[in-house]
């Protein structure tokens, strides 16, 4: 990704928008994670589509980040060039919604248009439901494949039955290291993989 942060600069982001868990649960140390993955995720999405806006001057860079503050004013990605050789060329500066502060007056000089927010629908049937089509549940995906999205409770109380998988569910959510964890989680799936007692249940 073409673009550098630091874990400051992500504090301030979330200190402006609206309130959200910017951090996997059992994290201990707050480090921002899911707003780090988010923001590489929308600038390579806004990027594909020529949303990522540079300066006519080349010394200024934004991206909308799709974020609102509390007055739901957009809050925008700023950059400059980064003046350490070798790397990616923009570095990350700060967040400003338009007009306010010093990177927010710069978004007003830098660009007639400010940089748009990433569309993800194009037509009508991206949000129409068909009700003439039955959905069909992929019940080995949701049980199996992200069994981590599964409440704790839920598991514990399913598979009370079972002192193996019990015994598992116990210490994948126990886990605070993220390797360990996975680990954990896969050995859980593929016991379930091999119970059909949890399909016919």
């Amino acid at each position: 990704m073409p673009i550098s942060a630091r874990g400051e600069t992500y504090a301030r982001l979330a200190g402006m928008a609206l309130p959200e868990r910017w951090d996997f649960v059992g994290t201990e140390v707050r480090c921002y994670e899911i707003l780090s993955d988010y923001l590489r995720f929308m600038f390579l999405c806004l990027e594909r589509k020529n949303k990522v806006l540079v300066s006519d001057a080349g010394d200024f860079c934004a991206f909308n980040t799709g974020f609102v503050d509390e007055s739901f004013e957009d809050i925008f990605a700023c950059f400059t060039p980064n003046k350490v050789p070798d790397k990616q060329p923009w570095f990350l500066e700060g967040f400003a919604a338009a007009g306010a502060d010093r990177f927010g007056d710069r978004l007003l000089r830098s660009f007639h248009n400010l940089p748009q927010r990433a569309c993800y629908l194009f037509k009508a049937e991206d949000v129409r439901c068909d009700v003439d089509q039955v959905p069909t549940p992929d019940y080995s995906h949701i049980l199996i494949d992200d069994i981590d999205r599964l409440p704790e409770a839920f598991l514990e109380c399913e598979l009370a039955d079972s002192d193996e998988e019990f015994a598992v569910v116990k210490r994948a959510f126990g886990m605070q290291e993220k390797d360990v964890r996975n680990d954990a989680f896969d050995a859980l799936a593929k016991l379930l993989d091999a119970d059909q007692r949890v399909f016919s249940a």
